[in-house]
């Protein structure tokens, strides 16, 4: 799934994130659990991810290659006019 826009997750559209954290155990309770649990709904599914460093690494790598990829497009418009966007989304494109 893409990226999570407030507008809707408020209108109750199925999401899904990724909560990186590595607490500590208290009293026995793995506390990362219930703060994943804190955002998890039927409509916002949260998935924990103990490697925190690799969680925030592998982030903004994504987000880098999303802007790459719209630069990368606007480039393709001004200097191909007639190239289709959806050619640009194909396995010749960015998608490869």
């Amino acid at each position: 799934m893409g990226a999570n826009v407030a507008n809707e997750v408020a209108k109750g559209q199925i999401r899904e994130s990724a909560l990186a954290s590595s607490f500590n155990t208290v009293d026995e309770i793995d506390m990362n659990a219930p703060t994943r649990q804190v955002f998890d709904s039927s409509t916002f599914r949260v998935q924990h991810v103990k490697d925190v460093v690799g969680a925030e690494v592998s982030g903004t790598l994504k987000n880098i290659v999303a802007l790459l990829s719209v630069g990368l497009k606007e480039i393709y418009k001004e200097l191909f006019d007639v190239v289709r966007d959806d050619t640009f989304l194909e396995s010749c494109g960015m998608a490869d």
